[in-house]
């Protein structure tokens, strides 16, 4: 009979709880679900992500995304890294740790120590990063995931 209780207790959110999410299909779900998972109020989640709570709401709704500088940050509220590289390539790893750290373009470039244009023509598909930019961009990713 115990292990019944543990079993019920432990699907007690997704049905009693009213607006849970069902689907996750974008990030707003993500932060909604963990909220009322904490049984938090939008705008206790906007304090700690330094946000307004009606820009919580819009997050939730699904209205607008929340700037990439804070990724991070809700990477940390979350728990999880709600996100997966569009691939294995050089450029999706890339892309995912540029997202994943709240990077710009800019920021990126700075990471990597290369003009803002370069990297920009890379993650577009413009141009191909030259071998010796292969091995730098592979040790600065090597260093983050490790």
């Amino acid at each position: 009979m115990t292990s019944f209780l543990k079993v019920s207790l432990s699907i007690l959110p997704q049905e009693l709880i009213k607006g849970y999410p069902e689907k996750l299909d974008h990030l707003g779900k993500h932060i909604r679900k963990r909220r009322l998972e904490l049984g938090l109020t939008q705008k206790e989640v906007g304090k700690f992500l330094g946000v307004s709570e009606e820009t919580v709401y819009n997050w939730e709704s699904g209205k607008k995304q929340p700037d990439v500088k804070l990724i991070p940050k809700i990477i940390k509220f979350l728990g999880y890294v709600p996100f997966e590289p569009e691939g294995d390539d050089l450029i999706s790893r890339l892309k995912f740790y540029k997202l994943i750290n709240g990077l710009t373009v800019e920021g990126l470039a700075e990471r990597l120590s290369r003009h803002p244009d370069q990297v920009r023509a890379w993650l577009s598909g413009r141009r191909k990063p030259s071998r010796k930019n292969e091995k730098w961009i592979e040790e600065i990713l090597k260093g983050s995931f490790s």
